[in-house]
């Protein structure tokens, strides 16, 4: 029984609304520190941005379900779901930037985008996961963890926010 399956049958009193936020917030739990274990950077930071993307798709339903298991005074808390929102916002989509989906859409090789930096062409991950130029791979695939090291401070929130909702992980 997986922990998600886990979760879904011990807590028979949760909403379905809490029971979706949940499992959106598990799996997302799940893909990010899967990024992190990742050899292959691009996988990684596919892996990574499915659940930024879903946490952006749901955010307002995601603060509403922890917002009422905190209480008002839990200041600690509010600040928490405050970060994780801060951060969610920056590491989510953007037409202009990394991840280029639109709400609903899933992240692919074909709509995420790296480069334009180190005079290279700002591309998607499909082109760079096929490129001959070794050293531009290189850079590309460094751009590919640095994003990700930016962004994983959301793994440390979302496990606090996690507990909030009685989720141990």
């Amino acid at each position: 029984m997986t922990v998600m399956n886990l979760f879904v049958t011990t807590h028979k009193k949760s909403s379905a609304v809490e029971v979706k936020i949940n499992r959106i917030l598990l799996e997302g739990y799940h893909n990010m520190t899967q990024s992190l274990c990742e050899d292959d950077p691009f996988k990684a930071l596919l892996l990574f941005l499915k659940a930024t993307s879903d946490f952006y798709n749901n955010l307002e339903a995601i603060s509403l379900v922890i917002n009422s298991k905190l209480s008002q005074t839990d200041a600690t808390g509010h600040k928490i779901l405050n970060l994780f929102q801060t951060y969610v916002y920056g590491s989510g989509r953007n037409n202009q930037g990394i991840n280029q989906t639109e709400k609903g859409e899933t992240v692919t090789i074909d709509n995420v985008y790296l480069g334009n930096a180190h005079k290279l062409p700002f591309e998607t991950l499909n082109f760079w996961m096929h490129s001959n130029d070794v050293n531009a791979r290189k850079l590309i695939e460094l751009q590919a963890r640095e994003f990700i090291d930016c962004y994983k401070i959301l793994i440390t929130y979302l496990k606090t926010l996690l507990k909030y909702l009685d989720i141990f992980v």
